[in-house]
């Protein structure tokens, strides 16, 4: 692992403080909140109200801060629960005695920390990864509260509850309450309050909230997902009559573990502190789908022409006439199938211009695409390194070396798998799908003993080089002398690119030693997923070729806008769809 080195001086850890407590300000103010305080009503809560949750949240803001500030120096979890159990304090004092904001403290003060971590070395990783990262495994040998509600759920229903959720990055902040937000402010532009209710009642259907099985168990807990089901469904106008029968009809209980997923989504913006949000996100793809017609959709484009005569200069041959009548085996050379892949990416993005501001990430071979796509080389450039990347995985790899797939297994399960047959995970995928590599037998073999321990499919695939494993190690060094010799620039305006091995933001030349190390590392694209959400994308383009990326984000989050190249017919209706 790359050493971290901190990018940034000193964070302005007061403005993370004051953007927490907005957050939680914001969710105060949101209406209707079925059985929680609002500006309208107390819900379930007939010892607080609106003005006393205010005071609250504004009593947390100078600790909120401080938790930032120890997630920037690195601080262990035994220091932010000691700032925790010091913010609870001042809650008790600024309330009275009352509790309203506990959960919050545990849940917001460790995003506090990571967007503290986050600022001071400069990376793009979801703020949720980093909490796992850094903190996951203490926050689950920590001090237990025997008699707290998450306690007693967890002993009576098998409910993970807080802890459970952020030790493993709070997942149901990124599969569930941010892909809701993003078609919320899709629906609903300009109404906050309309996209904060959107959120609040697809985490009511979507998360076993542990408030809700305490008071009510799972009858009441099947009860008010009911509830909120209808009132997705219905489309109910958050503040019309309609809205506030549906809030007074789970008034008895309160869904406070729901409740504490929206004050995440809340601050979306504020806590990347007035960054401009970049809805749109350019996916470019690996190897595997390459076919046929691969190019047809650009064949008389001219702004794709000096990118295919580029691609013919690499491979000898006109890539048109390549593609319609070379054999299945040179098709799928490795030396030709990168070549190919991202000229048909580069040639998409250049027929598209101009696209607008967009982040842009690739998968494996895609992160050249992608590189090239955000101007860090010129097109010619990056067809010719990628050409020198081919050559140096080829030298490195064996000849019978190859990519399976595994879905539908835990990863501790393919880890045991890929271990016994000497192979690999290469990828990380979203929905338990795992890229795995090794020798082309080895792969095969594990693929059928996947199948054998229920595995939901898995089989090799058309890739001739154990992209992303130790397997590859001696590729490393010579590709790297290649791209430093390069010189690349850094990204154009408009365009942000986020490294796939580690999720973060790739500036220029700081980031080669990352793209270098991705031909023998392991790549985490469900992370990198996870940091695209977590910025506000909400419209996902692939590049092609094929719709592989596009399917696992369609799987993954699907209430995202998500098309691929090859949906369309022309290149005017993709442009179209981007201007939408």
């Amino acid at each position: 692992m790359t050493a971290l080195v901190a990018s940034t001086p000193a964070v302005d850890t007061d403005a993370i403080g004051h953007a927490a407590a907005l957050c939680l300000r914001r969710e105060i103010a949101t209406y209707p909140k079925p059985g929680l305080v609002s500006p309208v009503d107390p819900g379930a809560h007939d010892d607080m109200n609106a003005a006393m949750m205010n005071r609250s949240a504004d009593a947390l803001a100078p600790y909120l801060a401080a938790l930032a500030q120890a997630g920037a120096a690195g601080a262990g979890m035994d220091r932010l629960r000691a700032i925790g159990i010091a913010a609870e304090a001042a809650m008790m004092v600024a309330t009275g005695g009352v509790n309203t904001h506990r959960g919050a403290i545990f849940g917001m003060g460790l995003l506090c920390a990571a967007t503290g971590f986050r600022a001071r070395y400069g990376i793009a990783a979801p703020l949720g990864t980093i909490v796992a990262q850094h903190w996951g495994a203490e926050i689950l040998r920590g001090p237990v509260a025997l008699h707290s509600h998450g306690t007693t759920v967890a002993r009576r229903h098998a409910a993970g509850g807080a802890r459970a959720e952020a030790a493993a990055g709070f997942p149901a902040l990124y599969a569930t309450a941010l892909p809701a937000l993003a078609t919320a402010r899709r629906l609903r532009p300009d109404d906050q309050n309309a996209q904060a209710v959107q959120v609040l009642m697809t985490l009511i259907v979507g998360v076993a909230d542990t408030n809700l099985l305490y008071r009510g168990g799972p009858a009441g807990l099947a009860f008010a997902q009911d509830d909120a089901r209808a009132f997705l469904t219905a489309g109910a106008s958050p503040r019309g009559t309609g809205a506030r029968a549906r809030s007074r009809s789970t008034t008895a209980s309160s869904p406070g573990g729901s409740v504490r997923g929206l004050c995440g989504p809340a601050g979306d913006d504020v806590l990347r502190r007035g960054a401009r949000r970049v809805t749109l996100a350019l996916l470019c793809s690996g190897q595997g789908r390459q076919d046929r017609a691969m190019f047809d959709l650009f064949v008389d484009e001219p702004a794709a022409a000096p990118i295919f005569a580029e691609a013919a200069a690499i491979l000898g041959q006109d890539v048109h006439h390549l593609v319609r009548t070379a054999a299945d085996d040179r098709l799928h050379a490795n030396a030709t199938n990168q070549i190919l892949c991202v000229a048909r990416g580069l040639a998409a993005a250049a027929c598209l211009e101009p696209i607008g501001p967009a982040l842009v990430a690739g998968y494996s071979v895609g992160e050249m695409t992608a590189w090239g796509i955000a101007g860090l080389w010129s097109p010619a450039a990056t067809l010719r390194l990628t050409a020198a990347r081919a050559a140096a995985m080829d030298a490195a790899g064996g000849a019978e070396d190859g990519l399976g797939f595994v879905r539908g297994l835990p990863r501790a399960a393919v880890e045991a798998l890929v271990a016994r047959f000497d192979c690999s995970i290469a990828i990380v995928n979203p929905g338990l799908l795992f890229v795995i590599g090794g020798t082309r037998a080895q792969v095969a073999a594990c693929c059928d003993a996947a199948l054998s321990q229920g595995a939901a499919t898995a089989r090799p695939i058309a890739v001739r080089v154990a992209s992303h494993t130790r397997r590859l190690s001696a590729a490393v060094a010579p590709f790297q002398a290649a791209l430093l010799e390069a010189q690349p620039a850094r990204p154009v305006r408009g365009r942000t690119l986020i490294g796939a091995t580690d999720a973060t933001i790739v500036r220029g030349a700081a980031g080669i030693a990352g793209l270098a190390a991705q031909l023998d590392t392991t790549i985490d694209w469900a992370a990198t997923l996870e940091a695209l959400v977590e910025r506000g994308v909400d419209r996902l383009l692939e590049l092609g070729p094929g719709t592989a990326l596009a399917d696992m984000v369609r799987a993954a989050y699907p209430t995202l806008d998500v098309r691929a190249v090859d949906d369309f017919r022309s290149p005017a209706g993709i442009t179209a769809w981007i201007a939408r």
